[in-house]
């Protein structure tokens, strides 16, 4: 980790890649990493002044944390963005991260102060505030009234903007709604776009997805197959990441019952 810390204090190029490392390695499980470099990169910016990018750092590595289950990690984190910054980046990005982990009340908050204060913002009012109130009402139980909601922010599922959190959310959503197919097709469009959202620890995600979509249709050799590719893609990951962990236990189940 020395190593990685002076390599990403030499340029501002090498700045830039640090900032966005963390994804990179919480998209093979490796969170201390990601951590340790997110940290990092926001002591930099804050060292320097810039406040906001260090902000925008914290609320991808927020949403990380939320992506992998580590809730209460994610709305302390959160919490912190929202007081640190203003920008419609970091807010955004932390207010999907407290509707994943269970932050409703400041999600929906932040969710309509930013359409007070961003109404012309076609993107932001059309896939990302959708979202946000998508996943709180998945989040919530009610799976249905959130696929309603991802209506809308379907034209930008493959927006470089969105990152990929339409069609994510709405892959969950239709698991959580017994869809297996629906939710199969909305994990394999993740799949088919790797160069989107390049980095996005959803494309590891999204194989789980349809691993656990693959089960619910009752086709065991490929959920186990895509099980497989997704733990072998996570064997050098933190061994106490919460859907890690879930993976491994429904693998498990898988192989025993199919023995």
């Amino acid at each position: 980790m020395v190593i990685w810390t002076r390599w990403c204090d030499t340029t501002t190029f090498v700045h830039l890649f640090c900032t966005a490392a963390p994804d990179f390695f919480t998209a093979s499980g490796k969170r201390h990493i990601a951590r340790q470099l997110s940290h990092h990169a926001q002591s930099d910016s804050l060292k320097n002044g810039f406040t906001e990018d260090a902000a925008f750092s914290m609320a991808f590595e927020t949403l990380d944390e939320a992506d992998i289950g580590n809730y209460l990690q994610a709305r302390s984190l959160a919490e912190q963005v929202v007081r640190m910054a203003r920008g419609i980046d970091a807010r955004e990005t932390a207010a999907e991260a407290l509707a994943l982990s269970g932050g409703f009340v400041k999600a929906k908050e932040l969710a309509d102060e930013l359409q007070h204060r961003f109404p012309q913002h076609s993107v932001l009012n059309s896939s990302s505030l959708p979202t946000i109130r998508a996943t709180i009402e998945m989040q919530s139980g009610n799976p249905a009234r959130a696929l309603e909601l991802l209506r809308q922010a379907e034209p930008y599922d493959l927006s470089e903007f969105s990152s990929l959190a339409p069609p994510y959310i709405r892959g969950l959503a239709y698991l959580r709604s017994k869809r297996a197919n629906e939710a199969a097709r909305e994990f394999q469009k993740i799949l088919d776009y790797p160069g989107i959202a390049m980095l996005s620890p959803r494309h590891s995600l999204a194989r789980l997805g349809l691993a656990r979509s693959y089960v619910l249709m009752g086709d065991t050799a490929r959920s186990r197959q895509a099980y497989e590719e997704f733990l072998a893609s996570w064997k050098d990951a933190d061994p106490d990441i919460p859907i890690l962990k879930e993976a491994k236990r429904e693998y498990a189940k898988l192989r025993q019952f199919t023995a």
